[in-house]
């Protein structure tokens, strides 16, 4: 475990405001921690149909991302993070597109190029 983590979720203050501050690293830690192993359970030990395994993966890697935005980046209260929260959203929009885009050209370089 990083040194800084370690600080800032096992250090003990006397300050209300601090103290919560790392009830909520310690929660968002934990609720990260199960929605790492349940998948990684689910492949390695169960066998069930690949189709259920993958919406579980998916399904814990989406939930995993709303926990660090609300535990671990603070985006809980948007009103007092609208800077933040524009930025994630033209983030995501730039990553989309940049996805899309790449994903097109290939699409149309294998057409294009593959012999017929």
């Amino acid at each position: 475990m990083d040194y800084n983590v370690y600080c800032s979720i096992f250090t003990w203050n006397y300050s209300m405001n601090y103290q919560i501050k790392n009830k909520n690293h310690l929660v968002g830690f934990i609720i990260s921690l199960a929605l790492t192993i349940v998948p990684f359970t689910a492949v390695l030990y169960l066998d069930i149909n690949k189709k259920i395994l993958t919406t579980l993966i998916i399904v814990c890697a989406l939930i995993q991302i709303f926990v660090h935005l609300i535990f671990f980046i603070h985006l809980n209260n948007i009103k007092k993070q609208q800077w933040n929260f524009i930025s994630l959203i033209f983030t995501i929009l730039i990553t989309f597109i940049l996805i899309t885009g790449s994903l097109w050209i290939m699409h149309h370089l294998n057409h294009n190029l593959m012999h017929h």
